[in-house]
């Protein structure tokens, strides 16, 4: 199976797209610390922003599912 694009610069609100700039992404569980390109993506914003895009992503959202963003876009 292909990899998915990786993009160069951030990406707003969506702390799933691959950074081409960073390393590999550490391989992901729910409940544990964001990986560097999910603080990066998450870093936009007011502070209530920064904080419910990190939750969705370390903890897979409001009852929805793992990969729940903010924004529309890439779904992991």
């Amino acid at each position: 199976m292909p990899e998915a694009p990786c993009y160069n610069g951030v990406f707003p609100l969506n702390p799933y797209v691959d950074n081409c700039a960073l390393p590999a992404r550490p391989r992901r569980t729910l409940g544990s610390a964001p990986d560097q390109t999910a603080l990066l993506n998450c870093n936009i914003g007011s502070d209530a922003l920064r904080a419910q895009c990190l939750s969705l992503y370390v903890n897979g959202g409001y009852g929805w599912y793992p990969g729940a963003v903010l924004v529309p876009g890439y779904h992991p």
